[in-house]
């Protein structure tokens, strides 16, 4: 009796052995299909669900595959049987879900296709079929608040939605209800914001609705950021008018002065400078820039033998009447005929006059002379031209201040 006890006992091990070892094999081999058939979701859904037919998210990329701008009435039927076999085997597969509510809607049963995209959004907000479905089902319905909300989950979901919202919302801020419910959203501070923001300045299909929405988000203390407002600016100088430019940069800047010179000092510097901020002109011969400071910083070029051109420049916008220009120079000491001068032009290309800069050592380095703008050019241009010398060294130096005043 003991013998034969003994031998069952061996044959229960080594029968739970052979049961733990199939047991783990036939794990291994649904952990083997598993990771087979989602390496073929993207490629083939059929192929994928067909692998792995117990897997409902699988089914729902099925069903979702049929989907497509010319899809036929049997591929909307078929859809809709394999997204229930999916909700079935996966009541959670939002993809499921919200082919069931396309399938709905194109039936004609709004009603039911509502019901089931909001089932898919409380699921889950990081499926974009459904966001873009609920923004345009918003849109359908006028509820601006509604739509802006999607657009907020879905470009805080993927980066990637920014190339096709980006586009529909710019062209959007056009209407003063969304801009202003765009202000609001804005003010909760998204991450995408200043990215949106961006590509209105530079690339919103109407600069001057853009504008409204830039100067809406200032009155809130939202203001874009700089390069971005700069940015704007210039489109609006270039492709609307001078004066809707300056109205923005008025805004953005608000102890600029129309009536003269900004920033005779050089006292800030902005990376970004609009048309109406002192501009270093420069290339890959000629250095120029400004380096600035709280009490008054500087304005440096160089060129070497030979080469002169423009070195800065300021676009005016100064009242008919006679104004003279004052500033000061470091480091300027070139031969008379090779000095500096500040040129003013109307935009059309009108000269107005020039001012010579003296040698630096010559009145402490002060210069001054007087030009007159006549009534029919209400946009100008300052720049500094150098001339080119024929010093070894070529030419260089420093402008430390330059103002405008009316006289009389």
């Amino acid at each position: 009796m003991g013998e034969r006890h003994a031998a069952w006992s061996t044959l229960r091990r080594w029968v739970l052995r052979v049961a733990l070892s199939l047991g783990v094999a036939v794990l291994g081999m649904i952990a083997v299909v598993s990771s087979l058939s989602q390496s073929f979701m993207m490629v083939s859904p059929p192929l994928a669900s067909a692998i792995a037919p117990w897997d409902g998210r699988l089914a729902a990329a099925y069903a979702r595959s049929f989907l497509k701008t010319d899809t036929k009435d049997a591929e909307w039927r078929r859809a809709d049987k394999i997204a229930r076999k999916a909700l079935v085997l996966d009541p959670t597969a939002v993809a499921a879900v919200a082919t069931l509510g396309l399938a709905a809607q194109k039936n004609g049963n709004l009603a039911a296709a509502r019901r089931d995209f909001a089932y898919a959004n409380r699921l889950s907000r990081r499926d974009i079929q459904v966001q873009l479905w609920s923004i345009e089902d918003a849109v359908t319905r006028n509820d601006v608040e509604g739509a802006l909300k999607f657009y907020d989950i879905a470009l805080r979901t993927s980066k990637n939605t920014r190339d096709i919202l980006f586009p529909i919302l710019a062209s959007a801020i056009e209407d003063e209800e969304i801009r202003q419910a765009l202000v609001k959203t804005f003010a909760l501070g998204p991450e995408w914001a200043p990215h949106f923001a961006s590509y209105a300045a530079g690339e919103g299909p109407d600069p001057k609705s853009t504008a409204l929405f830039f100067n809406a988000l200032g009155r809130r203390g939202l203001a874009p950021s700089w390069p971005h407002q700069s940015t704007l600016i210039n489109r609006l100088f270039y492709s609307v008018s001078v004066e809707a430019a300056w109205s923005l940069y008025e805004v953005a800047t608000p102890d600029a002065r129309r009536d003269g010179l900004r920033d005779p000092a050089f006292r800030s510097v902005r990376g970004s400078p609009s048309q109406f901020d002192w501009t270093p002109l420069h290339d890959d011969v000629i250095q120029a820039s400004i380096l600035a400071g709280g009490d008054g910083g500087v304005f440096e070029y160089s060129a070497p033998t030979g080469v002169g051109g423009p070195v800065l420049q300021q676009i005016l916008l100064l009242p008919p009447g006679k104004y003279r220009l004052e500033g000061r120079s470091a480091g300027i000491d070139q031969p008379d005929d090779a000095l500096p001068y500040f040129q003013l032009k109307c935009r059309e290309g009108a000269e107005l006059g020039r001012i010579a800069v003296s040698r630096s050592a010559t009145m402490s380095g002060d210069f001054s002379g007087s030009v007159t703008v006549p009534a029919r050019c209400p946009v100008q241009s300052l720049t500094l031209q150098i001339r080119p010398s024929d010093a070894i060294a070529g030419a260089s130096g420093q402008i430390l201040r330059v103002a405008l005043r009316r006289e009389g």
